[in-house]
């Protein structure tokens, strides 16, 4: 799906992940709808005035069913249709399941998962009648792994993983198109409330050994609504480093099994489509295009990101 001229609802994107969200979409030419629990501040809609695109602010509670849907029909009547929804809005109330309360269980399942639900109940109708639309639900590699004190947070980002695939079975024949993004450690308001002690043992499990940065999350999520094919899946974001590493890999094998020339080939129509939604990707195509060796291909795509 093309995704300039389009208009995005991101849940919860008055701050962190949802406003680099926001921020990726109005890059890309796309409308946004910004969503927040309290009203939408003139100084946040500011920092979308030189996008060129129109930026709504819409507040509610996505956790109740009726303003979802009242939420999702402003949206409509003031931009015409939503083709992207991102359900980003969540919440934390970390304690060890001994001390947790049926209540502080509920309030974390109530924003994380009915709210995803709600929202995205509002939508499928349009979407549906429009042939064409895509859902992206932030889960977490919580939902995957578990976490020590976060019984409830795990088990909503792990139901929204289950919500995915089994919505993205329903509509797919629709053209709609439901997907996940399970983040990993991503600097925000809730990683900079973590104890010092505890984020040097979550780093340690990081293969690049840092914090990842909310934009690296935005841009999965824009690649995940602009492709027309994935849907059902989870994504875990990585870093520009370890993107690099991954094609690097992919090269290898491509020559490896294929041979150098048609080996490149593959590379070239792989790479067009990897960076659909990457910093200039047109002149990055050109230049891939013209590549004979897999060495040139490597060293292109090595300076490519190194300077994005």
């Amino acid at each position: 799906m093309e995704l300039k001229n389009k208009n995005v609802f991101v849940t919860g994107s008055t701050r962190g992940i949802g406003l680099a969200v926001a921020h990726k979409f109005a890059s890309l030419g796309t409308n946004v709808v910004l969503n927040g629990r309290s009203e939408i501040s003139e100084d946040l809609l500011a920092q979308f005035a030189d996008y060129g695109v129109t930026v709504v602010g819409i507040s509610g509670d996505i956790s109740n069913g009726e303003d979802a849907q009242r939420m999702v029909a402003e949206a409509i009547e003031k931009l015409g249709s939503i083709d992207v929804l991102v359900n980003n809005a969540g919440i934390t109330n970390d304690k060890l399941m001994l001390k947790m309360t049926e209540e502080d269980f509920e309030r974390v399942l109530k924003i994380n998962l009915t709210g995803a639900f709600n929202m995205t109940q509002a939508v499928l109708k349009p979407m549906s009648k429009a042939r064409q639309g895509a859902i992206i639900n932030m889960s977490s590699v919580v939902g995957l792994m578990g976490n020590i004190g976060q019984a409830n947070y795990a088990a909503s980002k792990a139901g929204l993983i289950g919500f995915t695939k089994s919505v993205a079975r329903e509509v797919a024949a629709r053209g709609v198109r439901v997907n996940a993004i399970a983040p990993g450690f991503i600097e925000s308001d809730m990683t900079d409330a973590i104890p010092e002690k505890m984020k040097d043992a979550m780093l340690a499990q990081v293969p690049m050994k840092r914090i990842g940065q909310a934009e690296e999350v935005a841009e999965v999520a824009a690649f995940l609504a602009g492709q027309e094919y994935l849907t059902g899946q989870e994504i875990t974001p990585v870093s520009n480093e370890e993107k690099l590493e991954i094609i690097l890999e992919h090269i290898d094998l491509q020559v490896k099994y294929l041979g150098e020339n048609t080996g490149i080939k593959e590379m070239r129509k792989y790479m067009s489509y990897y960076l659909k939604n990457l910093p200039n990707a047109t002149q990055m195509r050109q230049k891939i295009n013209q590549i004979e060796t897999k060495q040139e291909l490597q060293d292109c795509i090595i300076t490519y990101f190194k300077n994005i």
